[in-house]
């Protein structure tokens, strides 16, 4: 019985060192293999989409949504687009030995804090600091860009929300669709887009919504277009419009409302309709409006009008400065599209006739693609935008003062310009944050 004994416990500890060795080996070649033999480093050219996993500095970071340009190792907000997914036990106890390093040198220079703030506060990174300043009620910044995001399959690139980059702070979903009842409004995902998206749904859409304005877009519902006939001529028709959009709001998440109406507008009744869905939605409603050119060429105009009648609640006027030929700037001059003069000549109107700088918005579009006619290139939207924000040297126009407050940029629309490779947001949104 001993001899038995001692055997079965020298076969164990045998098996008992075999095993830790195995377990051992396992642990030592798990990681190269598994993590970091198969996550490419951070590249800053390289454009990364939700999903997407980069290594930096020792830590696995996986993308929220599209983005360039945006290291991950020195972003600093919790909801920004790189979530940190793994990384290594040292690279992980240097930054909690950082984080308490930090934290007692704040302690002790806390009395000096003030006196000291701008040798130890951290450096913003580029173009950061001019555009950081947002607005408590609507949640926009001082400067955006708009963009459309089209709600059907016209030879542009169709697009999901969630594909939409960060860059457009606002997003117009176009378009809601008229009812049989004069006045409301409704409003469905194509089902062409859909079968081009590979079977986008509701379910997806509305969590594309939320998900956006979490990273600190915005997104309104844009009633018109082209093809747009929306009747709102009375009061029962008023009320039938601001019921339906709110109806929208709070069944997809949207923010606000776009007035796009190409086919006539009553500025009474529609200044009615905006006011009972103000009441609704409360401080934090988006307004905005994308009048064509003709439209903003004197107050008399309907909306011109309505634009005046609630600027009080107003946020951005984008006028579409395409399709439009030959119009008169603010000087009383004949300028052509096409050209720098006219998007500068023509957005004085509404500056100087009422609006606030904040109010105004330059739109064009995209691509050449993106319009009949009227196309101009990035560089001369950005001539444009400090032209009229900074007093810098445009064309012959020369603004009687400048505007630092303009509020930014529209193109027709996101989805053209994906399908010219992002160029109009690539070239104008550093221009839009540059600005005062």
């Amino acid at each position: 019985m001993e001899k038995r004994t001692k055997g079965k416990r020298s076969f164990f500890k045998i098996f008992l060192i075999a095993a830790v060795f195995l377990a051992a080996f396992v642990l030592i070649m798990e990681e190269p293999a598994g993590v970091k033999a198969a996550v490419a480093e951070w590249k800053k050219e390289k454009i990364y989409v939700a999903g997407d996993r980069v290594s930096r500095k020792g830590i696995i970071y996986e993308a929220a949504w599209w983005t360039q340009g945006e290291d991950p190792a020195k972003q600093t907000d919790p909801w920004g687009v790189w979530k940190k997914v793994e990384g290594t036990k040292d690279t992980e106890k240097k930054e909690e030995n950082n984080k308490t390093e930090t934290n007692d040198k704040t302690e002790k220079n806390d009395t000096t804090k003030t006196e000291t703030s701008k040798g130890t506060e951290a450096k913003p990174e580029k173009n950061s600091n001019k555009n950081s300043s947002k607005d408590k009620k609507t949640g926009l910044a001082s400067h955006v860009i708009t963009g459309y995001w089209q709600n059907f399959d016209n030879g542009a690139k169709c697009l999901k929300i969630s594909d939409v980059p960060k860059g457009y702070n606002l997003i117009a979903v176009a378009f809601a669709d008229s009812t049989a009842t004069p006045g409301k409004v409704t409003f469905r995902l194509d089902d062409t887009l859909c079968r081009r998206l590979g079977g986008y749904t509701k379910k997806e859409f509305i969590k594309d919504i939320k998900a956006a304005k979490k990273k600190g877009q915005r997104v309104v519902i844009s009633v018109g277009g082209e093809n747009g006939n929306v009747s709102v001529s009375n009061e029962k028709e008023a009320k039938a419009f601001a019921d339906s959009v709110y109806k929208l709001m709070k069944e997809y998440g949207f923010d606000g409302v776009d007035i796009d109406l190409e086919h006539g507008i009553s500025a009474k009744y529609m200044e009615k309709a905006l006011r009972q869905l103000s009441k609704k939605a409360g401080e934090s409603l988006i307004i905005t409006m994308a009048p064509q050119t003709l439209d903003m060429q004197n107050t008399k105009t309907e909306y011109f009008k309505l634009a005046l009648k609630i600027k009080d609640i107003l946020t951005i006027v984008n006028t579409q400065y395409y399709n439009s030929g030959s119009m008169l700037g603010a000087d009383g001059k004949v300028y052509s599209q096409g050209g720098v003069d006219f998007l500068t000549a023509l957005a004085a109107i509404p500056l100087e006739k009422g609006l606030r700088p904040d109010q105004v918005g330059i739109g064009v579009p995209a691509s050449v693609k993106g319009a009949g006619s009227g196309y101009v290139s990035p560089a001369v939207v950005n001539k444009a935008l400090e032209c009229l924000a900074k007093g810098k040297k445009g064309g012959s126009y020369k603004p009687k003062k400048k505007y630092p407050k303009l509020r930014g940029a529209m193109c027709w629309s996101i989805n053209w310009d994906a399908a010219n490779s992002y160029k109009f947001l690539k070239k104008v949104q550093p221009t839009v944050e540059g600005l005062p």
